[in-house]
């Protein structure tokens, strides 16, 4: 199903949380929307969001498991508890993310910038981490 940045907001917001396997039109990825909005326990598993825009949004406690998220802005953004297993973030920016106690399990951070990222108890069992710049 194809909706916009936009419309998931609103949806979100009316009180819809299941939004598994959505894409957004094309060109719609790098609307600034979403940043700094509360998603808390969205689910977003198998979701095609290149390039999406999240930071400083709250995904606390969220099923992005399986989702296509390469080149993501998720800088300070809130994954606390979340669960990204098998999700691709190639050359994805977690810069500050709190991703605490949270599943990585598979998933693909190739590339990806994780300065200040906070992996406290963060199970990467099986995950690509090749090129990424390391947690400080």
């Amino acid at each position: 199903m194809y909706i916009t940045p936009q419309q998931l907001l609103d949806r979100y917001n009316a009180g819809e949380r299941n939004f598994a396997g959505i894409r957004f039109f094309p060109d719609t990825c790098r609307e600034s929307v979403l940043e700094d909005a509360d998603l808390s326990n969205i689910i977003l598993s198998g979701a095609y969001l290149p390039r999406i825009k999240l930071s400083l949004a709250n995904l606390r406690n969220s099923n992005l498991a399986g989702a296509y998220m390469p080149g993501a802005e998720l800088i300070e953004t809130d994954l606390h508890e979340t669960d990204l297993t098998g999700a691709n973030l190639q050359d994805a920016c977690l810069s500050g993310t709190d991703i605490a106690r949270s599943l990585l399990t598979a998933a693909n951070l190739r590339g990806a910038k994780l300065e200040g990222a906070d992996f406290t108890n963060v199970d990467l069992t099986e995950s690509i981490l090749v090129k990424w710049t390391s947690p400080r």
